[in-house]
């Protein structure tokens, strides 16, 4: 695999990126229930590259539509500790044709080598912009934890939203994101997946009935190629546990690594 020069220059400070993007105003992701939504891992490799693809679609709920949402990116693990990918998402409501919706700059920053602490910690912080001229702008951040016990492997992000669309301000939105797995063989893994979403538009918590709860089974694996490349997937069929949640919720990522 390729390997990083050594002219490439270490990533800035997380905390510092964190403020420069809180200056720049910037806020909630846009999407009420982004049904492609994958989970972050913390763990970098140096010099791995990817093709990413995901896929999402969501029936409808008691105060949903159907929705289909999408997205490509490439990615580079720049260093030890900081991977990065720019990935372009689209979005389809039952009614519409599917049409390009955000353009998104995705970091993660693993605080330490994998394995160094009991848990491995890492940091997401994405930065995203509306392509349809809305002038949306959104950052995600928040810390990402990953724990392995014999075959399992426990994963639970704390992710937090914020939107400016045309300089209207909405809160901080909590999100989390959570995952069991266990790791039977390298091709195929089995567990249960999360996704939830704690807030809404302008509120940093709100009723139950009124947040976004999902979770059902995944499978998940990675299959070797030669040269060192090799492809990973993961699929879950999540199912909607409040009101404002998708029915149901059928998920697919399939990433190219080399």
């Amino acid at each position: 695999m390729m390997r990083t020069p050594a002219s490439v220059r270490a990533p800035p400070c997380p905390a510092r990126a964190l403020a420069a993007a809180a200056l720049l105003g910037v806020s909630l992701g846009a999407r009420a229930v982004d049904s492609s939504e994958y989970l972050v891992s913390p763990i970098v490799t140096q010099g791995e590259r990817e093709f990413d693809w995901q896929f999402g679609t969501g029936s409808p709920g008691a105060r949903t539509h159907s929705e289909t949402n999408s997205g490509v990116g490439i990615g580079l693990g720049v260093s030890d500790h900081w991977s990065t990918e720019v990935a372009l998402d689209y979005h389809k409501l039952s009614t519409s044709r599917t049409v390009p919706d955000e353009l998104e700059w995705e970091n993660v920053y693993a605080l330490a080598d994998q394995g160094e602490w009991p848990v491995d910690v890492g940091l997401a912080l994405d930065l995203s912009r509306s392509v349809t001229g809305s002038g949306t702008t959104s950052v995600r951040f928040g810390p990402l934890f990953q724990m392995q016990s014999g075959h399992y492997l426990a994963n639970f992000n704390l992710l937090f939203l914020r939107r400016d669309k045309r300089h209207a301000y909405s809160g901080f939105e909590p999100r989390y994101q959570a995952q069991i797995e266990y790791r039977y063989s390298e091709p195929l893994e089995f567990g249960i997946q999360a996704f939830g979403r704690l807030g809404a538009e302008g509120h940093f918590h709100v009723g139950a009935s009124r947040q976004v709860h999902r979770i059902g089974p995944v499978l998940l694996g990675n299959f070797n190629l030669a040269r060192g490349h090799s492809i990973s997937y993961n699929a879950a069929w999540l199912y909607g546990l409040t009101g404002a949640s998708p029915r149901s919720t059928l998920r697919l990522q399939i990433e190219y690594e080399f």
